[in-house]
């Protein structure tokens, strides 16, 4: 490695439909839409405090994070958008022509 920071993108698409859970995760509620923002924790979204730690990693960067500008817009402090439908094709495209 020569020094330089390794650029991350973090993929923030959806699922349209919550996924099925095995045997184990009996009991538990399974997750549709944009988890980045959904979730929170202490009342900050997962992916502020996802975002604060990545920040901390100084071999880690430039950040990213890969989905619509709808959901994630407002949410980003410490990364650049790549504005993309959603969906996972175009989030990963997206992903690798931003850090080309």
């Amino acid at each position: 490695m020569d020094g330089r920071p390794i650029p991350l993108v973090i993929l923030g698409g959806s699922d349209r439909c919550a996924g099925r859970l095995p045997a184990s995760g009996a009991g538990q509620h399974p997750l549709s839409g944009y988890k980045g923002v959904a979730l929170r924790f202490g009342g900050r979204p997962m992916l502020s405090l996802l975002l604060e730690r990545v920040r901390a990693v100084p071999a880690l960067g430039p950040v990213f994070v890969a989905g619509p500008r709808e959901a994630y817009g407002r949410a980003l402090e410490a990364a650049a958008l790549i504005a993309t439908g959603g969906g996972g094709d175009a989030e990963l495209e997206a992903a690798v022509a931003a850090v080309r």
